[in-house]
């Protein structure tokens, strides 16, 4: 038909194209305004109200379409598949990570591969060069084992833990934070970011075996390292106000500038200041082996929990500042609130950390393996393989030999690592770690036992032993079968064990139970028996001087082992004096005495200073886990919680220290270190 009737031939009128899209529109806010009433309904109905009756002006549409949902992400079916890695390169996923959004809005990002023997070769246009120049490589706990958490991977819902999706929400809007500055750094759109849990595939072996010799290229190339500590809790955000705080600097002094009002902070301040930068010190991330990879590697290293950030070193100066005042004051300020092992002392971990940065200067040079395990041993990990593993990134690989192979059996990967430290050094620095005697985890006695909590913590390397048993190396022979290894060397017997005091030590003892212990050791070793052989054969040795009336500052040479004894002066009266009344007449220019202020409470945290605070504190790191005793030739000496009187002292080429051994069959079992 023609003309102007708007008829179709179907008989139907034609809707107005221009009237279709409100029409539509009024349909869906109907529609809602529908679900809403009955949302409503629902929650009255739950709380028992009723609303009284108001005229409805309009219809439901109860056969209405329902609305297109808004544009977002679509889901795709089936989960996200990992494309292989080129086992012929050094190929490494990055994640791509889209910033800004709501908390709310769900992570977005994507995988890329990137050739890291061919980095040199990508251009500014080449999206490969914003991955390799700008990745962060993110270190972090995985907390408990449960991927009840997503985040959708090129489109595919790919399982994550909740603590990974924590921080990927917190670090997408500000993956570049800019710290001690009044604005906020802008921000860029898209980040990019290694992370251990997203960019390897955690089910293939194989890939993880190639992937962790390629970690620390990875944690020394990238651009940033970001620590993610956690969600705010336990006055973290107070933590990081104090640490922020120590780290400014002193207020400008001199003629003509007023002088700076004094600081004043309340004891209850002091005491929450304190308890919160501990707790910040013991979260679970300070003890996870593999960041001691991903630290050591990097110098840009921001770390961040909840909403609040620092750079890594500031943390280190404040861990340093409280080592201080726990070791000045010899107060108990807040007992086993840094993280322990066993009975055993660990320092605060974040100076423990910084050390290690030292020794790799960053990732510049490699580290002794030796060491890196006896300080692993402390960490935790998922795998307990990764003990080895995690550290095999800082030694020299062709030094040792060792790759990571997550086939091998635990005790497989400890025996191998053992064999190789002993036979490509002149030290049996592992034997500090052995303390199984009873060889548990399948083990042999003289492997370290880097699986359980120390038992004591290693002697220093600074004893007065014969400094050509240090160099010498040890004549090393491995023997036996599968399960029976045995290790064969040459040394000499010094002694055997006689008697042992029944004054023991532990890490968390008071300041008085420290006190009466060494008011015990003291009169121990002066046994009539053992102190006549003493005089006769050791008169001029550091055991005769421990029996000298003022004998304080020998007695803290004898249980720090050599490593501390330059503290200790003597008043007119014979008394000892504290380091803060020696340093009293020499003290020169201004004192920052800010840790003090905000830290110590005015009372000394509840304890009385005690001028032998250093002589406790060296019981505590070094004595804990051990024994005083009497060798039979009258030697006063420190011995393994597992020693025996009876057991021999035992020095061989390359050991630091002596060791016990106790016979069994045609052998010996190692119960571990001694001083003496």
């Amino acid at each position: 038909m023609t003309g102007g009737s708007d008829v179709a031939t179907s008989g139907q009128p034609v809707p107005d194209p221009e009237l279709a899209g409100i029409t539509t529109h009024l349909k869906i806010l109907e529609w809602r305004m529908s679900r809403m009433e009955v949302g409503v309904s629902m929650a009255l109905a739950k709380l028992g109200l009723t609303l009284p009756d108001m005229p409805f002006h309009g219809t439901a549409v109860a056969n209405a379409p329902a609305p297109t949902a808004p544009a977002g992400p679509v889901v795709k079916n089936g989960p996200y598949q990992y494309r292989p890695l080129d086992p012929n390169k050094s190929e490494v996923r990055i994640l791509k990570l889209i910033g800004g959004g709501k908390e709310t809005d769900p992570i977005e990002c994507s995988l890329l591969h990137i050739d890291f023997d061919h980095a040199g070769n990508a251009s500014h246009g080449d999206p490969d060069f914003a991955a390799l120049s700008q990745f962060i490589a993110l270190s972090y706990t995985w907390g408990e084992p449960k991927f009840e958490e997503s985040i959708l991977m090129d489109g595919h819902s790919f399982p994550v833990t909740k603590n990974l999706k924590d921080a990927l929400v917190r670090l997408r809007t500000t993956p570049r934070p800019g710290i001690n500055l009044p604005y906020k750094a802008e921000q860029p759109t898209v980040s990019y970011w290694w992370i251990d849990a997203v960019c390897v595939n955690q089910a293939d072996v194989d890939e993880r075996n190639a992937q962790v010799l390629l970690m620390r290229r990875i944690y020394h190339k990238a651009s940033m390292v970001r620590i993610w500590l956690g969600e705010e809790a336990a006055d973290s955000d107070r933590a990081f106000r104090v640490v922020d705080d120590l780290d400014k600097p002193l207020p400008s002094r001199g003629p003509g500038i007023t002088e700076p009002e004094p600081l004043v902070v309340d004891d209850s301040e002091r005491r929450k200041n304190w308890a919160a930068l501990a707790a910040l010190f013991a979260r679970p991330w300070w003890r996870r082996v593999w960041v001691r990879q991903e630290v050591a590697l990097n110098t840009q290293i921001v770390v961040s929990c909840g909403g609040a950030s620092c750079y890594f070193y500031v943390l280190v100066a404040a861990a340093k500042k409280m080592n201080t005042l726990a070791l000045e004051t010899g107060l108990d300020l807040e007992p086993g609130a840094i993280p322990q092992s066993g009975d055993v002392m660990w320092c605060n971990p974040a100076e423990d950390l910084n050390i290690l940065q030292s020794q790799t200067s960053y990732g510049r040079q490699f580290a002794d393996l030796a060491p890196l395990l006896l300080q692993g041993r402390t960490c935790e990990a998922t795998d307990p393989r990764d003990r080895v593993f995690a550290l095999l990134g800082l030694a020299d690989p062709q030094v040792y030999g060792l790759v990571p192979d997550y086939r091998l059996l635990l005790r497989q990967v400890i025996i191998d690592a053992t064999k190789a430290v002993m036979f490509t050094t002149s030290k049996l620095d592992l034997f500090a770690a052995a303390q199984n005697p009873t060889r548990q985890n399948g083990l042999p006695s003289w492997a370290p036992n880097v699986v359980d909590p120390w038992k004591s913590w290693p002697l220093p390397e600074k004893d007065g032993w014969s400094p050509t048993m240090k160099t010498t190396a040890p004549m090393v022979n491995f023997g036996g079968s599968e399960g029976q290894e045995t290790l064969t060397l040459r040394g000499f017997r010094c002694d055997i064990i006689a008697l042992f005091s029944s004054a023991t030590v532990r890490n968390d003892d008071s300041i008085d139970t420290l006190h009466s212990t060494y008011r015990r050791w003291k009169n121990f070793s002066h046994r009539r028996e053992y102190v006549d052989k003493q005089f006769g054969a050791y008169q001029h040795s550091m055991r005769y001087e421990l029996l000298a009336p003022r004998n304080d500052r020998e007695w803290l040479e004898f249980v720090s082992i050599r490593t501390d004894s330059q503290w200790f002066d003597y008043a007119a009266d014979d008394s000892l004096m504290g380091p803060r009344e020696q340093a009293g007449s020499s003290i020169r220019g201004p004192v920052d005495d800010r840790p003090r202020t905000y830290l110590v409470p005015s009372d000394g945290g509840g304890g009385t200073a005690n001028p032998c605070a250093r002589i406790h504190v060296a019981m505590r790191k070094y004595a804990a886990g051990r024994q005083l005793g009497f060798s039979t030739n009258g030697c006063l000496g420190l011995f393994p919680e597992d020693a025996q009187v009876g057991d021999l002292i035992v020095g061989f080429p390359g050991a630091f220290h002596p060791v016990i051994l106790r016979a069994e069959g045609d052998g010996f079992v190692l119960v571990g270190q001694a001083c003496k």
